[in-house]
């Protein structure tokens, strides 16, 4: 029935559930990308860890993972009902750029090679990053789980209009991966370190893309955006509120 499905669709509202939508945190080392993310989500997620971080940061509720069978056992577990409502609906994994390591190292032992360039079967090395990559999240994914991807930053040095150099930053590791969740996901916040006069570091979330830095948000709208730049606090739940307030204020104002 055509003219039913155009009357619910007219009366969807925006969700106002910070799980409805998917996120990319990227950022330099020490800028706090695992603390804030399971500060975020706080006993409603559980968390993918094939980095140190997610053994000490205080919010975590973390599974470490080693390698690609240990990652592909876990996603395997995760995929049942029982499980997810017994640990929550989001998934933060921490990092892609870890992840994608365990699977190109799975491919070269898999097929005896040093380099991946070398791999030949199936149309070649990055066909394969591809299907073992999906074959671990899709399910995942198809089940409805939020998931927030923690990776890595780099940067390039450009140079302006006016002949001056300056560093723009993006996601780091494995192109092939980075590519599947930057269509995917609907929000890609980035995290720096700005070293100030006095010796500290004032630590800043980006809420979208700038001159500076690759982002994404769907969130914002002309009736209401995020701040674009949040800063956090040493607490990682202070910064949480922080950071899930501009969210609720730019989606209050897409949902008027």
């Amino acid at each position: 029935d055509f003219k039913k499905l155009k009357e619910q669709n007219a009366n969807k509202k925006v969700s106002l559930d910070k799980k409805a939508y998917s996120y990319i945190f990227y950022g330099v080392p020490s800028s706090g990308k695992t603390e804030l993310t399971s500060a975020m989500f706080e006993g409603e997620h559980i968390m993918i860890s094939a980095e140190l971080g997610g053994k000490t940061a205080m919010y975590a509720n973390s599974i470490p993972v080693g390698d690609y069978k240990t990652l592909k056992q876990l996603c395997k577990d995760l995929a049942d009902e029982e499980v997810k409502k017994e640990i929550g609906d989001v998934i933060i994994v921490d990092t892609v750029t870890k992840v994608a390591e365990y699977i190109e190292n799975y491919i070269l032992d898999k097929h005896g090679k040093e380099f991946l360039s070398d791999v030949k079967s199936y149309n070649g090395a990055y066909k394969l990053i591809d299907k073992y990559f999906n074959q671990c999240f899709d399910p995942l994914k198809q089940m409805g789980y939020t998931f927030v991807w923690i990776t890595h930053a780099s940067s390039t040095t450009l140079t302006d209009e006016k002949g001056r150099d300056y560093d723009r930053w993006d996601l780091n590791g494995n192109k092939r991966c980075l590519e599947i969740i930057k269509k995917e996901v609907d929000n890609c916040f980035f995290i720096n370190r700005i070293p100030q006069e006095d010796g500290t570091v004032k630590r800043v979330l980006v809420s979208d893309a700038s001159k500076f830095n690759f982002g994404k948000n769907k969130l914002n709208s002309a009736r209401g955006e995020m701040d674009l730049y949040i800063e956090l606090d040493k607490d990682p739940l202070v910064s949480a509120e922080k950071v899930i307030d501009s969210m609720r204020k730019a989606l209050e104002g897409r949902g008027k």
